[in-house]
């Protein structure tokens, strides 16, 4: 059939549905082929991408069986704090009848979770230490490529939190409160003459609560002065924004009124080598004068001067000084043999 939550419970007893046994479970294969006579565990690598860079970062099982353990001691320890102040009792006589389970097959008390988290830490710790090397091979690898004990944060937060597992299981056996506080402490800073003025005086949670309030209020001017000064921070950075923004549209508007003045340049011109650079959509400052013709005719192109040449009625040629190119006026005389001699017409085909 399926695999539903109780083929879950019954598979993962101490896996379902708390941080504790993922992790637990996370670890275990790998203590089972540490325990297996015919294992042999080889040191794996993988490629790191740091800002489009791949680098090699070496002991990728062992930096990993440190980081679950850490994540698992921490929850272990959070564990046990959270079971330690759910079951404080102030009365001495009672402190113990709810720190230990009443079904020992759960165990989950105080006792019984300092044991399983502290023992777990400290084989954890051991294990992790025996995985990684004192010191990279590699002496000249920095940052994250240098692997090795002494780099690895993860086995340090192995170790405080199995010193917090066991601070916390002193206090249990001294009697401290969660607050790691006496049951018969009183703290300092009492009024006593407050307290015996039976009309205006203040009771000690009075007085506590005061101090409680001040100090709140006075947090929260804290508070408020530096939201203040974050947000006149914030009002800097909206007004550069905003002058930035002004000053891109104000250009924006002037690069687009001289474009509809000169227009935009034409093709062929923009690009490697021409008159614009590549990626230009500026206006034609250069070239706006040049008027593209798509027909020759009397009306696109001007006909040439009076001086040049005049025709009369007839559309003769007649004067000007085309006309007078030819000897005498003579019209429809070939221009190479103008001069009557052919020396023009060596010059043109020799």
């Amino acid at each position: 059939g399926f695999i539903d939550e109780t083929d879950g419970m019954a598979l993962y007893p101490q896996g379902h549905g708390d941080a504790w046994g993922h992790y637990l479970t996370a670890l275990r294969k790998q203590y089972d082929m540490l325990r297996h006579p015919y294992f042999n565990w080889v040191s794996r690598s993988e490629f790191y991408n740091l800002m489009d860079v791949v680098m090699k970062v070496d002991f990728l099982d062992e930096r990993k069986f440190a980081q679950i353990a850490a994540a698992k001691a921490r929850a272990g320890a959070e564990v046990l704090a959270v079971t330690y102040r759910e079951n404080y009792a102030e009365d001495p006589e009672a402190q113990w009848q709810g720190y230990t389970d009443v079904n020992p097959d759960r165990a989950w008390g105080v006792q019984e979770w300092a044991r399983r988290t502290g023992q777990a830490a400290y084989f954890d710790w051991v294990v992790a230490n025996a995985l990684l090397p004192s010191e990279h091979p590699n002496k000249t690898l920095e940052g994250i490529q240098k692997v090795d004990r002494e780099s690895n944060s993860d086995i340090s937060a192995i170790s405080a939190n199995l010193n917090n597992v066991q601070q916390t299981f002193d206090d249990a056996n001294k009697g401290l409160n969660p607050l790691r506080l006496s049951a018969r402490a009183v703290p300092f800073d009492i009024n006593p003459q407050s307290i015996e003025d039976l009309v205006y005086g203040r009771s000690h949670f009075e007085q506590m609560y005061d101090k409680a309030l001040a100090a709140l209020q006075n947090a929260k001017v804290v508070w408020d002065n530096a939201n203040a000064a974050q947000n006149r921070l914030r009002q800097v950075a909206n007004n550069e924004t905003e002058f930035r923004n002004d000053v891109y549209q104000e250009d924006l508007a002037y690069k687009n009124r001289l474009i509809e003045i000169f227009g935009r340049p034409y093709d062929g011109t923009v690009g490697s080598g021409k008159m614009y650079p590549a990626g230009y959509d500026g206006p034609d400052l250069a070239l706006y004068m040049y008027v593209g013709v798509n027909e020759i005719s009397d009306k696109t192109v001007p006909g040439p001067a009076l001086s040049y040449a005049s025709f009369n009625d007839k559309n003769v040629l007649s004067g000007g000084d085309l006309y007078n190119a030819f000897v005498n006026g003579q019209g429809g005389m070939s221009i190479a043999n103008a001069d009557k001699t052919g020396e023009m017409r060596k010059l043109i085909a020799p």
